[in-house]
C-alpha cells in the first residue's frame, strides 16, 4: 500500500505522464519492480522447516532456515518507509520544488533529507540512529544465529 501511494503521489507531482505515456512504458517501471521485489519475500508456515545448508570456514556443517533469510530481506523495507517519510515531508512539497528550481538545485530525496537534518538536527539524527541500530541489530541476530549451536 505504501508503494502504491508513493507512486501515485510521484505521478501526480511530476505531471510528466499523459494518456499516451503511463507507468507501464516509462523508465519508472524498473524502480517500481525493484520495490515490489523488496516487499515480496515473506516468512510463511510452509517454509518454516526448509533449511539451506553450507559449510563454514572450519568445515563445520551449518544451516540457515529459509524464514530467517526472508526476515533478513524484509529489513530492506526500512528503505522504502524512510523514502516515504521523506516524500511526505514539508521539504518535498511544491514550495521546496519551486525554490530548488529558482536556485538550480535538484529537488530529490537527498535534498529533502539534508533539509530535515538542517532544520531539526537532533530529532533527525536521533531517529535515524534509533532505526539503524534496531535494523542492524536484528540483521546481526539473524546472521549470527547459526553460531549459537557451536558456542554451546
Amino acid at each position: 500500500m505504501l508503494i502504491r501511494r508513493r507512486w501515485l503521489f510521484l505521478l501526480k507531482k511530476a505531471r510528466k505522464y499523459s494518456q499516451k505515456r503511463y507507468l507501464g512504458n516509462s523508465a519508472d517501471l524498473f524502480k517500481l519492480c525493484f520495490e515490489i521485489l523488496i516487499v515480496l519475500p515473506h516468512p510463511t508456515p510452509f517454509t518454516q522447516d526448509i533449511t539451506i545448508e553450507f559449510y563454514s570456514a572450519k568445515q563445520l556443517k551449518s544451516y540457515y532456515k529459509l524464514n530467517e533469510i526472508f526476515n533478513l530481506l524484509l529489513l530492506l523495507r526500512v528503505y522504502i518507509i524512510a523514502r516515504f517519510f521523506v516524500i511526505t515531508s514539508f521539504f518535498y512539497g511544491n514550495r521546496a520544488q519551486r525554490t530548488c528550481q529558482f536556485y538550480s538545485v535538484a529537488p530529490n530525496y537527498w535534498f529533502s533529507f539534508k533539509c530535515m537534518i538542517k532544520s531539526r538536527p537532533f530529532q533527525a539524527m536521533s531517529f535515524s540512529l534509533l532505526v539503524l541500530i534496531l535494523t542492524f541489530g536484528e540483521a546481526m541476530r539473524i546472521c549470527e544465529r547459526f553460531l549459537d549451536s557451536f558456542l554451546c
